[in-house]
This record gives structure tokens, C-alpha cells and sequence, in this order.
């Protein structure tokens, strides 16, 4: 007999020195730490450890497909799993079950993608309630579902469309991460069926608003969304988001390419990604976001609850976190964008100078200051699972926590070199100027200041810089047959791509929208330089080029990202794009199959969009990660990828001794007060 089968000698794990008790522990999923930290606040303590210092960020993706195949891996061979051709009836809870077992840490964030094919559910949910799911997740996890025609799966070795849902779950560190979910522009309005003494006055006489007061609703609307992101900045101590994921879902009452504009002009450096959707679900926080949370005044805000609340979510803060947001908050009060009952002798004799101030005493000022209000930004309590069926809605991520990158490929042919990534081109602007605003043959302006808000770029002329010939800039475009023009300023990388619409050419000049809100631009955007000196190209859409320009994308990032660990991504392909061959592209699920030849072990999610959201579109870029400038876009892939770096064991330094766990344990008990 094996002396292992002896309890007495069996080696307790107790007793092993930290660094071989956390190689154990790396060993085991969220589910098997949760039961070890429970038995020792030693036990705790290294668990905490395990999935803050060492793990940081993890990500666990599976598709119903690869989930079926493993439950079912021992009838592989006979081929008598279930749903051989489909991926069967495995339901979401199932899916995200098995994907939870493959994380050392609770999931922060989780996608899900369902499809809407046939009786699959529709936009509501795919074969069950999504509280099953739900329930899987913890409390203060955010959840983004999308409702759509085709999932798309990359996910235990498989690359696939047949999956009715797909998961993806991640995992970032709590302390340095702010999420706040959205959803707007549904046209519902909470005050609708008030009695019939509201204001009429928008109202043109026949039960219908005007079209100016229509803009005035929807710019409130997006400002609120502005606000709301502005305030839970100063939730965390980095001072951005890092991404927002949006989706579109049908009839909107606000315009999403005017959202988008506004959302990344207050907030340049961000990522914005996601895209058109049949509907979906997204878990809203309530603490802070209902109607009568604003409207009920010092009363709701100063409820012993709602502080009880608010000093929850302060106590997950560190020292340095709390005195940076309670800097903002101050400023916030001087400038009149803060609470105006606060006395300015309160706000003079807050001292965050002093070295010995105590995190209880920040936690204090902080909810004096009002940070009732702002508990949305961190969730903890009053979750909403929300079905959506028409509106703007996502969830947005900030904090140093978020490893996250963004690449977007198109696949469009130079007409003038034949090039798919070009570098330079022959081609240089020899006449152009800006149009602002307000200014005569601006194609936006309607005599109305809620409208033409874009700056424009006017193209006169054009000069070969070989050749020395010069003509038209309408010339240019039309003789060549182009769909998108391309710009490329000295020392730039790469061709901002525009598709070319009417109002483009319209006027007889080709007139191209600024493009201001890329993080290298914002230094220009009260000086706008004109094009005077750039590069131009042309191109056309080409479904060959698409095939390419992706490979191209996807080769670079392998150079990129070598020596790091590519945890898992998101895509967002055009419909037009696969899941089946087009007539364009004679390939099916191309941008899938494209990431599994250059990354097969690496997870990707995602769906096929009735459109795309994701940072321009350029052509010939060397540097591919892209953030800012985002836009609603066609016939694009836009990848959003988490990339961290590799585990050195050797770098970390455990001291588990008692007073550091007894510290340990102090400071948690202090932060679920």
C-alpha cells in the first residue's frame, strides 16, 4: 500500500514555506482558492495574494461548442456527442460554469454573445432566464451581453459559428479598476405618463417635438452620460478611462456617430469599441443612477443606507486613492460642478497634507463631500441585469488596471500604387484650408447651434511630387473611381481612411471631417492645421485586400507582443464579413480563422455587427494599437485585446508572517464596515 493512503503521513500544507503554497495555489481555480481561503487567515491572505500580485489580470473564454466538447469528450470518437453538426442545447449558465473553473480569480467583467437565429431565444436571452447566468457572477461583477444574428468562436481549438452563446470572463484588480455601466437614447422617459400639467411647449400641435427640441432632449441625454463618466474619474486614481464598449440596438432617439464624437472628445486617449447589435443585456448598478436618487435631495444622499453605502465602497480605496479623489471632488465644489451646499470654511480646512491622516478620516471627508452620489462607479450593491432592446449601451473600464489594446483592420487598395499597406504616397496637397463651424458652405450647418458642431478639411488641389503635375482635387477622386481617400501627414503613420459620402462632394470640393480626437491631435484641436502638405491616396474596398490587410495587422501584433502573455480578445466583424463567403470575400469567417493561424491557443469572442465600433480605420499604420478617434464604421474588424506581462515567480517577495497578515486582516475588516 501506497504510503500516501496513510493520514498519518500526509504532510500538512500549512506547514510549507509561502512560495511553494502559492505554486499550489496557481495550480487551483477560483472555486478551490475560495474554499482554501477559508480555512486560515494565513490561508487568506496568500490566496489574496495568488489573485492580486501574481495573477493580476486573467481571462477565461468558451463558446457553447468547445463547452459541449469537453463535457462530451469521451463520445468524441463515436461522433455521438450531442449537437455533432450544432453545438447542441448547453445553456449560458453551463458555458460561463465551465468558464469560471478555468480562473484563479472572481471574474470583474463578463461578456456574453447569444444568438437570435431561428427559436433561439430572440433578443430577450438564449434558453433561459440570463438570471441563471447571473447568478454564477459575483455581485460587483459587470455584465455586457450582445443579442446577435452569429456569434463567432475561437475557444479550445476551435474555430466556429454554430455556438447559440459565448462567454468571456476577466478578471482585473479591483483596487485600480472603475467600472461604470450605461444605457441611453431608449426614448423612454421615466416621466411620460405624468399628469397633464407638463410643459407643451416643444410640442408643434400635432402630439409631435420639433426637431430642435428633439436635439436639445438627446445633447442632454449624452451630457449626463459625459458627467456621469467625469465624476467616477475621480473614483480612482488614474485620471481616464481606458475603454468604453458600446453597443447600438434598434429605434435610438439619439444619433450614435454625434454620441461617439462627444464621448471621445471628453475623453481623448480612451478606446471606444463594440458595434451594432440585435439588443442584448447590461448590469446596471442602481446606487446613484435612478431618478429619484437625484431628485430626493440631502435626504436620500445622507440616509444612514446610503452612507453605510458609500463608506463600503471608500474602504476598498487605498490611502493614496482617497486623497486624490477627494483633491477632485474639491475642486469640483469651487469650480460649481460639485455639491453646492457645501460651506466654503469646510472646503478651506480640509488638510491632505498631513503624513499621519488616517484612511478612516479620508473615508470621512470623502462622504461629507457628497460621495454618496458616486457609488455607481463602484459596484457593490443594487444590481439590475437590464434587457435592451432599442438604444446606446456598454459599460465603461478605467484605472491602471486595464491592460487593454485595440487594433482595426479594413482591407483597402491603393488606386494609385496597388499597395494594400502602403507607406507613402506620390501624391501631396497643394491648396487647402479649414472650414469651421457656422461658416458659409459648411455641409452641416442648418441655421441651427445644436447643429454642424464638425470642423472640415477643404481639399482644393493636388500635386504629383514626381511628375510635378497638379489638378483638381473632385478630378483626382473621380477619375480614379475612389471609395476612401487617405490622408497622411508629415511624419505621420499611416493613412486616416475616410469613405467617401455625398457631402464629401457636394459643394465641388472635396471636403473631409477633422478628425480631432486622436490623443496626438488634441494639442490642435483650438488651432486646426489644414492639409497643405500631406500626403493623399486613394483606395478602394478589395476582398482580397481585406484578407491581407488582416494578416498584415495580425503579424505585426505577433511582433508586438512578443514576450508578453496575449490573454484573450474580443472581435467585432462586419456581417458582411462572414460568418459565410460574401461577395466580396471568398472566405469564410476570415478575420477567425485569420487570428487561429497566428494565435490557436489564444481565446476570441465576439460577434458579426450590422456595423462596427472601434477606432478609425488607416491603412499602411506600423504602430497598430489605435485609441481615440473612434467612429461607427463598415466593413471593418476591430480587435480589442488584453495583453499583460509574462509571470516572473523569481521577482515576487512574500512575507506572510503574522503581523503582515494580521495587518492584512485589519485592513479588510476595515473595508467591509
Amino acid at each position: 500500500m501506497s504510503s500516501y493512503s496513510s493520514p498519518e503521513a500526509m504532510f500538512p500544507l500549512n506547514e510549507l514555506p509561502p512560495d511553494e503554497i502559492l505554486l499550489v495555489f496557481l495550480n487551483l481555480n477560483v472555486f478551490d482558492l475560495s474554499n482554501a481561503a477559508r480555512t486560515s487567515k494565513r490561508f487568506l491572505y496568500l490566496v489574496h495574494t495568488v489573485q492580486t500580485r501574481i495573477v493580476g489580470t486573467e481571462c477565461s473564454a468558451l463558446s457553447e461548442k468547445a463547452a459541449a466538447l469537453e463535457v462530451n469528450r469521451d463520445e468524441r470518437k463515436k461522433q455521438a456527442y450531442r449537437g455533432a453538426k450544432r453545438a447542441g442545447n448547453y445553456r449560458p449558465a453551463a458555458v460561463v460554469r465551465r468558464a469560471l473553473e478555468r480562473m484563479r480569480a472572481p471574474p470583474s467583467l463578463a461578456f456574453l454573445f447569444h444568438t437570435t437565429r431561428g427559436d433561439r431565444g430572440g433578443t430577450s436571452w438564449y434558453q433561459e432566464p440570463p438570471s441563471a447566468a447571473e447568478s454564477l457572477l459575483p455581485r460587483d461583477c459587470a455584465i455586457l451581453s450582445a443579442a446577435c444574428p452569429d456569434v463567432q468562436a475561437n475557444s479550445g481549438g476551435l474555430v466556429e459559428s454554430e455556438s447559440g452563446v459565448g462567454v468571456l470572463l476577466a478578471s482585473f484588480d479591483r483596487d485600480r479598476t472603475t467600472f461604470l455601466p450605461f444605457h441611453i437614447g431608449s426614448g423612454v422617459d421615466d416621466d411620460s405618463d405624468d399628469e397633464s400639467g407638463s410643459d407643451s411647449s416643444s410640442d408643434d400641435g400635432s402630439g409631435r417635438e420639433d426637431e430642435q427640441s428633439k436635439r436639445r432632449k438627446g445633447s442632454d441625454e449624452i451630457q449626463q452620460l459625459i458627467d456621469r463618466l467625469d465624476d467616477a474619474k475621480s473614483a480612482t486614481a488614474d485620471s481616464c478611462w481606458k475603454i468604453i464598449f458600446v453597443y447600438v440596438s434598434g429605434s435610438t432617439t439619439l444619433d450614435p456617430d454625434t454620441v461617439l464624437a462627444r464621448v471621445q472628445d471628453a475623453n481623448p486617449n480612451c478606446i471606444i469599441a463594440g458595434g451594432v447589435s440585435s439588443g442584448g443585456h447590461v448590469r446596471l448598478f442602481s446606487s446613484g443612477q435612478d431618478d429619484d436618487a437625484e431628485q430626493s435631495g440631502d435626504e436620500q444622499k445622507r440616509s444612514p443606507e446610503s452612507i453605510a453605502k458609500a463608506k463600503k465602497v471608500l474602504g476598498k480605496r487605498t490611502v493614496r486613492q482617497l486623497r486624490v479623489l477627494i483633491t477632485k471632488m474639491i475642486e469640483r465644489a469651487r469650480s460649481g460642478k460639485g455639491e453646492s451646499n457645501i460651506d466654503e470654511f469646510v472646503l478651506n480646512n480640509i488638510d491632505l497634507t498631513k503624513e499621519d491622516i488616517s484612511k478612516e478620516s479620508l473615508v470621512d471627508i470623502a462622504i461629507s463631500l457628497g460621495f454618496g452620489q458616486q457609488i455607481s462607479a463602484s459596484p457593490h450593491d443594487g444590481i439590475d441585469l437590464k434587457h435592451v432592446e432599442s438604444g446606446i449601451f456598454g459599460v465603461a473600464i478605467g484605472g491602471d488596471g486595464v491592460p487593454v489594446s485595440a487594433v482595426v483592420s479594413r482591407g483597402c487598395r491603393s488606386v494609385i500604387s496597388g499597395d494594400v499597406a502602403p507607406q507613402a504616397s506620390t501624391w501631396t496637397v497643394s491648396d487647402a484650408a479649414v472650414l469651421r463651424p457656422g461658416q458659409v458652405g459648411h455641409p452641416f450647418y442648418r441655421g441651427d447651434p445644436a447643429g454642424g458642431n464638425e470642423s472640415f478639411h477643404v481639399i482644393n488641389r493636388v500635386k504629383n511630387r514626381e511628375t510635378g503635375e497638379e489638378m483638381d482635387s473632385i478630378d483626382f477622386v473621380l477619375q480614379n473611381r475612389a471609395e476612401f481617400v487617405g490622408m497622411k501627414r508629415n511624419g505621420g503613420d499611416g493613412f486616416d481612411l475616410t469613405m467617401l459620402q455625398s457631402y464629401n462632394v457636394a459643394t465641388g470640393q472635396l471636403m473631409l471631417i477633422e478628425m480631432a480626437t486622436r490623443p496626438d491631435d488634441a494639442a490642435h484641436r483650438g488651432e486646426i492645421r489644414d492639409h497643405r502638405g500631406s500626403q493623399i491616396d486613394l483606395f478602394n474596398l478589395d476582398g482580397q485586400a481585406c484578407i491581407e490587410d488582416v494578416g498584415i495587422k495580425l503579424e505585426r501584433l505577433k511582433e508586438l507582443v512578443a514576450g508578453k502573455r496575449l490573454l484573450a480578445g474580443l472581435m467585432f466583424s462586419c456581417n458582411g464579413r462572414g460568418p459565410g463567403k460574401s461577395f466580396l470575400i471568398n472566405e469564410e469567417m476570415c478575420d477567425a480563422n485569420a487570428w487561429h493561424n497566428r494565435f490557436p491557443s489564444v481565446p476570441l469572442l465576439g460577434f458579426y455587427a450590422g456595423g462596427e465600433i472601434g477606432p478609425r480605420a488607416m491603412a499602411g499604420n506600423m504602430d497598430i494599437f489605435q485609441r481615440g478617434n473612434s467612429s461607427l464604421q463598415g466593413f471593418t474588424a476591430v480587435f480589442v485585446l488584453f495583453v499583460v506581462p509574462k509571470i516572473e515567480m523569481g521577482g515576487f517577495s512574500i512575507d506572510d508572517g503574522p503581523e503582515n497578515v494580521d495587518e492584512f486582516m485589519r485592513e479588510r475588516k476595515g473595508s467591509c464596515a
